[in-house]
């Protein structure tokens, strides 16, 4: 089996997103990033790295995101 590299999943990480995108909730980065690693379980791609994608593609998306993966939640978005 071969490793995602960060370009690949990247694509990824902007669908999964999109298809967020639709919802109407702050997008959970722990969601998301548990998520991914169901779909692509060989990603050779640490969490953060992850996170700071999935925040880059919801910032574009004007998404509001929560950030819950780690120690520390923080929301940020439309209250």
């Amino acid at each position: 089996m071969q490793a995602f590299t960060r370009f690949q999943a990247d694509g990824v990480v902007d669908q999964y997103v999109g298809a967020r995108a639709k919802w109407q909730m702050p997008l959970s980065t722990a969601d998301a990033v548990r998520t991914i690693r169901l779909v692509i379980p060989e990603a050779v791609i640490p969490d953060h790295d992850l996170v700071e994608m999935i925040a880059k593609y919801a910032i574009e998306r004007n998404l509001n995101i929560h950030f819950d993966h780690g120690a520390t939640a923080i929301s940020i978005g439309q209250q």
